[in-house]
């Protein structure tokens, strides 16, 4: 059981009140949680009790480093705060749990979230995340020792298997297998392809430029003012270095978000377009900060092919979509957009 007052000591002396407690733990390996505290001097904290292998004395000085950097950029975030003991986090034990303890400033706006759950309509705020990630990457910052939760060819934490792009086309093609054993002949090429795309590719990504990002761009992360224009970011704890071109085909980022609306059309020459065209217009807006180097430019075909066909929220969410709503005629629509974009050699980075 945590003592929250254990905690608070840890940051100051006087009487306090808990304005919001947060449970966002993944299970036993993964326990996270967020207490929003008031002091009774005016002192307001967002401090955060962790059980995981990512969150480490280093990746919190880290993302401190990366957060004063985002607020020089002009990016608004929440600053990470010293402790009483002047340290940006603290050991402490509860029953025999050894936990680690980091605040940071109470943020001063709304996310999109809270804001769109006040106001209804659609807050055209994410060109400006574009912008601001195009700025991130043309900034130089130093870059850190980790990857982001958004990592190609690298685990993310010790406790994981493999990144995130092969553990999302492995789930896809078995989950396939699995439930439609007559699609077996299609999902071993499509497998087999993505493994070829995916080696050739290897060589390339270690050599392409990087930047630090946030690495969990969603509207409970994105911040809004009064007028729901952006305002910045919070939760940098799935920060780290990334391969740009990577970082920017996420649907979080640049890449049109498959919705379910949309199975019916994922063959359709229109359709896909439409989504090419926002996939470009998106990449101008990073291009008004960020210069894309002829290395990018050469590799961006390839890039694409092994990056975006198994974006997890994507592929994984609307094959178990159709599972669950028993839509088993579209699982050959969503076999053939995998294939489509795996094996397209006419994506061209000229801006």
């Amino acid at each position: 059981m945590i003592d929250v007052k254990e905690i608070a000591k840890c940051y100051g002396e006087n009487d306090f009140s808990i304005i919001k407690e947060i449970d966002s733990s993944r299970g036993d390996e993964d326990k996270r949680y967020t207490y929003l505290i008031k002091f009774d001097d005016g002192l307001e904290l967002a401090i955060k009790v962790c059980q995981n292998d990512f969150t480490t004395p280093e990746r919190i000085l880290g993302w401190q480093k990366t957060c004063e950097h985002y607020l020089n950029l002009g990016i608004y975030c929440p600053q990470i705060v010293k402790n009483r003991n002047g340290g940006y986090s603290e050991n402490i034990i509860f029953g025999d749990e050894n936990y680690i303890v980091y605040a940071e400033e109470m943020k001063k706006y709304k996310t999109q979230e809270e804001f769109e759950g006040d106001v209804a309509p659609d807050i055209p705020v994410r060109d400006s995340v574009r912008e601001s990630v195009g700025l991130v990457a043309s900034s130089g910052q130093e870059l850190v020792p980790w990857h982001s939760a958004y990592c190609v060819f690298v685990k993310f934490s010790e406790y994981e298997l493999t990144d995130e792009n092969y553990e999302t086309a492995e789930i896809f093609c078995n989950t396939v297998r699995e439930n439609y054993p007559q699609y077996n002949e299609y999902v071993d090429r499509i497998w087999d392809m993505y493994i070829a795309k995916r080696t050739q590719f290897e060589p390339i990504y270690h050599k392409l430029p990087k930047a630090v990002f946030q690495g969990d761009l969603n509207p409970t992360n994105v911040l809004v003012d009064d007028e729901g224009k952006f305002a910045g970011l919070i939760d940098f704890n799935l920060s780290g270095t990334e391969t740009v071109l990577c970082y920017i085909l996420l649907p979080e980022v640049c890449l049109y978000n498959l919705q379910c609306e949309d199975l019916e059309y994922l063959t359709d020459e229109d359709f896909l377009k439409k989504c090419d065209d926002f996939l470009y217009d998106n990449l101008r807006k990073i291009n008004k900060h960020y210069k894309f180097s002829d290395y990018e430019r050469e590799n961006f075909n390839l890039c694409y092919n092994a990056i975006v066909p198994f974006c997890f929220y994507m592929t994984v969410g609307l094959l178990k979509w159709v599972i669950r709503e028993k839509k088993d005629e579209r699982v050959d629509k969503i076999l053939d957009w995998v294939y489509y974009q795996l094996s397209r050699d006419d994506m061209r980075l000229e801006l």
